[in-house]
């Protein structure tokens, strides 16, 4: 009830302010993040195809994603929680980095205790689980910039707008050297 009077209000409001109800159309999807949606950049480029380019971009600096940094370091600071990832919106990414390496550790504490009954074997366990523990670890630091990435890709494709180079993610050289 309570979205639905606000997406009538956001629609009466836009309508008032020279949008069209195409225009605010689009913005609820945006804000929705149907785009992220199997199906949804579709349904939103239908709409698109009535807008300007300049309005496009209106819509595209508006709502794309920009702080991939800042998960990362959530997610180096506080390693294997996933933190990181939940701050800059990626719910799925965070809840695989933190379930997987909560079963990580837990594969750990029984390769652990199964050192002293069965030797080898409970060292192997104990192995694996520190594997896990690395890679999510790992997958922490990369899942903020390829989400971010997949996320802006994504809205470009719903808002129409080609394989535009606009700089939407995160880039560093190594050496730059300018003459």
């Amino acid at each position: 009830m309570k979205i639905a009077f606000l997406s009538l209000s956001m629609l009466f409001l836009f309508i008032c302010a020279g949008f069209s109800a195409g225009k605010a159309e689009i913005q609820l999807h945006l804000e929705e993040k149907t785009f992220l949606n199997p199906g949804g950049p579709e349904v939103i480029a239908t709409m698109a195809g009535d807008i300007s380019f300049e309005e496009k971009m209106l819509f595209y600096s508006m709502y794309k994603k920009e702080d991939a940094a800042i998960g990362f370091v959530l997610n180096f600071l506080i390693p294997g929680l996933g933190i990181g990832n939940y701050v800059i919106g990626d719910t799925s990414g965070g809840t695989i980095t933190l379930v997987g390496s909560i079963l990580s550790w837990a594969v750990y504490a029984v390769g652990l205790n199964m050192i002293y009954s069965t030797g080898y074997t409970g060292l192997l366990i104990g192995y694996a689980g520190i594997g896990g523990v690395c890679f999510f670890s790992i997958r922490g630091l990369v899942s903020p910039f390829t989400y971010v990435d997949h996320y802006n890709k994504q809205l470009k494709k719903a808002l129409m707008m080609g394989n535009l180079s606009l700089d939407d993610g995160f880039h560093m050289d190594l050496f730059s050297i300018s003459f």
